[in-house]
Formats: C-alpha cells, structure tokens, sequence
C-alpha cells in the first residue's frame, strides 16, 4: 500500500506506513446508521458552500449547451450522410 501512496512521501517517493494510515489504537468505529448520518450532514454543509447559478445564468448554460449539441449532432449528420454517399460511389449498390 506504501507504493500506491507514493505521493504523499517524500522526494525519494518512499512512504512509511505510518506515514500513511492514521493510528486508530483505542478509537471505537462507529455504528452504520451514525456513519450515514454523519455523510449526509457534510453533504448538506457543502452543498451549503455551492455558489448556484441564478436564473439567468442558468438558461444561457442551457441554451449555450443545445447549441452546442445541435451543432455537433447536424456535424455528425452531414459526416454520415458524405461517408454514406462515398460508400455507395465506391463499391456500387
């Protein structure tokens, strides 16, 4: 495990394992549900920090985004249809 985290060490890229894993002599593990509980009280302290788009800018993303895609799928289109056409000229139906 030392040589995956190799990182975290020094120059050399030399980890001890003590380095690398807390100690955890004489700490109890806590239960399932209290583990849960903690996971979904840091998800909503972060979600806390989001800065959320506003309405605006939120429809030019949506917008931007579309465009974008219509752009690309008629790209696609247009690349299908020519290599299509190439095909058939080619090797004939």
């Amino acid at each position: 495990m030392a040589e995956a985290l190799a990182w975290v060490g020094d120059e050399r890229g030399e980890v001890s394992e003590s380095e690398v894993l807390p100690s955890i002599e004489g700490e109890t593990r806590k239960g399932l549900f209290s583990r849960a509980r903690a996971f979904l009280h840091d998800i909503s302290v972060e979600l806390r920090k989001v800065i959320w788009p506003t309405r605006r800018e939120l429809s030019v993303y949506t917008t931007v985004v579309i465009i974008f895609l219509l752009f690309i799928t008629a790209f696609i289109t247009l690349l299908d249809f020519g290599f299509g056409q190439i095909t058939l000229f080619l090797f004939g139906s």
